[in-house]
C-alpha cells in the first residue's frame, strides 16, 4: 500500500524539497500552496498524515490543523506542523489546533524520514 501525504506550505521551495524527498521514500505526496487548496484536496483524497507549514497567508496553519479536525474522516489523521521559529507558544498553538508534532524548520531529513514512519505505525498504519 501507497500512504498519501499531504503537504501544504506556501513557499514552493519548501513544497518542492519535502515532496521529493517523500515521493524518493515511496510515499504518494499530495502539495498544496493554501490553506484552501489543501481541503479541495482532501475532500478527494483523504491523506494519511499531513504537513502543514504554521505561517501562510489567508488561512495559517492552525486554521487549517482545525478545519482538518472537524471532519470525522479526519480525526485521527497524523498532522505535523512546521514553524520557522523555536517559539513554546507557537508549539502550544500547533497542539491546541490538533497536531501531533512540531517541527523546526530547517529540519533534518532522516528525522523527517524516521518521524512519518513512525506516526504512520502509531496511527495503525504498517509503515
Amino acid at each position: 500500500m501507497t500512504y498519501r501525504i499531504l503537504i501544504v506550505d506556501d513557499n514552493e521551495t519548501n513544497l518542492l524539497l519535502i515532496s521529493k524527498i517523500l515521493s524518493l521514500e515511496g510515499y504518494q505526496v499530495m502539495t498544496a500552496v493554501s490553506g484552501a487548496e489543501a481541503l479541495a484536496l482532501v475532500d478527494k483524497n483523504i491523506p494519511d498524515l499531513a504537513i502543514l507549514d504554521v505561517m501562510m497567508p489567508e488561512m495559517n496553519g492552525y486554521e487549517l490543523c482545525r478545519k482538518l479536525r472537524e471532519s470525522p474522516e479526519l480525526e485521527r489523521l497524523p498532522i505535523v506542523m512546521l514553524t520557522a521559529t523555536n517559539n513554546v507558544c507557537d508549539r502550544r498553538l500547533a497542539l491546541e489546533a490538533g497536531a501531533e508534532k512540531v517541527w523546526q524548520k530547517p529540519f533534518d531529513i532522516d528525522t523527517l524520514r524516521k518521524e512519518i514512519g513512525t506516526l504512520l505505525r502509531d496511527n495503525g498504519h504498517p509503515a
